[in-house]
């Protein structure tokens, strides 16, 4: 397996990160999501994995 690659160069801003809809993350308040947003440092990219054809996180 590769190891994950930092993705600085293409920030995701947290309000529109497309994980925060997925079952495994509680809803954020406004105040909460600016305030977790600042712990920010970058992005990882990872390839999709093979066992999991469903996609999303298993």
């Amino acid at each position: 397996m590769a190891a994950p690659k930092t993705r600085n160069n293409r920030q995701t801003p947290c309000e529109q990160c497309p994980l925060r809809t997925l079952p495994h993350f509680h809803e954020f308040k406004p105040d909460e999501l600016e305030f977790v947003s600042n712990f920010k440092t970058g992005e990882l990219a990872v390839d999709r994995r093979n066992d999991n054809p469903g996609g999303g996180i298993a």
